[in-house]
């Protein structure tokens, strides 16, 4: 009885955190056709403990978001990595969004070595974009 009361608060809790996944869109984006914004992605927020906690300096509110879409412009993140005993600082790393530019963030986690790292890619071009400073803007 036990095992079976065990198994149906999983299947709900799974069910719960998939349905869970949401779409962030920045200020102004609203008013701007959708081909002109950009797209980044995050498919696994879990994965790994990276989490985006700040974007443009802002909190990003709650739930497991996979998909931000922004304007066009300059972005930044902040990122942190949350793990079952441990969490560590913010970094921030800054992006030029272009219309309809696709990008994604990778990230890579070493436990052993407590060292961590994120970086964003052009998806078309399969480039790093981030930048760990926005630029001077004359």
């Amino acid at each position: 009885m036990l095992l079976a009361c065990c198994r149906y608060i999983l299947i709900l809790l799974c069910i719960s955190v998939t349905g869970c996944a949401t779409t962030y869109t920045s200020k102004g984006a609203s008013q701007l056709p959708a081909q002109q914004l950009g797209t980044l992605e995050h498919p696994d927020p879990v994965h790994g403990g990276i989490v985006i906690e700040r974007v443009d300096g802002q909190w990003r509110g709650v739930g497991l978001i996979t998909s931000y879409r922004l304007t066009p412009g300059r972005h930044s993140l902040g990122v942190r990595v949350n793990r079952a005993f441990s969490a560590s600082g913010r970094v921030v790393r800054w992006f030029d969004v272009k219309p309809g530019g696709r990008y994604l963030i990778e990230a890579a986690t070493d436990t052993a070595a407590k060292r961590w790292g994120f970086w964003i890619i052009d998806k078309e071009t399969g480039q790093r974009v981030d930048r760990e400073q926005a630029e001077a803007t004359l």
